[in-house]
């Protein structure tokens, strides 16, 4: 298994999972960290990161990295759970990844919450983003407003999707400056409901 994780300072992270070679696009989601201690026990540096309604990770602040902890049955990290690089804030582009959420479009806005997150990010078609060497059948923001209004009863109502995606900077929705956007390259079809 492949894990990348992006860790911010405003207690959020992105995580992109690879289970094998087979796994094409890997899975990722966003949710919230937070800094634990186990009950009982001395102050021990540990991390909990949340993602839908799975049960949280445990992460150890190493002098190299974060290394995974199974809190349950009390167990450190192998050497093959641990992660060499930590990341404190948004700078490049986030690769494409799997993500289950609630995309909305109302007024010419476009957003999409990501199952197991409290915050939605401004989104539009990946052919928007053109700076990573679109491939061909990438969604433009028109295509994407067209599939939302055919799935959804009314404007405004959240449209809950499987989508191939990428986390990058574009425009500010008002003023100047950038905000992070999540672009949305396909559809992969809808979901059920979020964990």
């Amino acid at each position: 298994m492949t894990v990348q994780l992006w860790v911010r300072s405003d207690s959020t992270f992105v995580i992109r999972q690879r289970r094998g070679e087979a796994d094409t696009l890997p899975e990722g989601a966003i949710g919230r960290w937070q800094a634990v201690d186990l009950p009982g026990g001395p102050a021990t540096g540990l991390l909990r990161f949340q993602h839908g309604g799975n049960p949280p990770d445990h992460y150890q602040r190493t002098e190299t990295g974060l290394a995974f902890m199974d809190v349950i049955n009390g167990v450190g990290a192998s050497a093959g759970m641990a992660l060499e690089k930590l990341a404190d804030e948004i700078g490049d582009e986030i690769p494409r990844m799997r993500l289950r959420g609630e995309f909305t479009y109302m007024a010419d806005a476009m957003s999409f919450r990501p199952c197991g997150s409290p915050f939605s990010w401004p989104c539009a078609g990946g052919e928007e983003w053109t700076d990573e060497g679109e491939v061909l059948g990438s969604l433009n923001t028109a295509e994407l407003e067209r599939h939302y209004l055919r799935s959804v009863k009314q404007g405004g109502d959240p449209w809950l999707i499987e989508v191939e995606c990428s986390l990058a900077m574009g425009p500010a929705m008002e003023g100047d400056g950038a905000d992070e956007y999540i672009f949305i390259h396909r559809v992969l079809g809808s979901a059920e409901a979020c964990p």
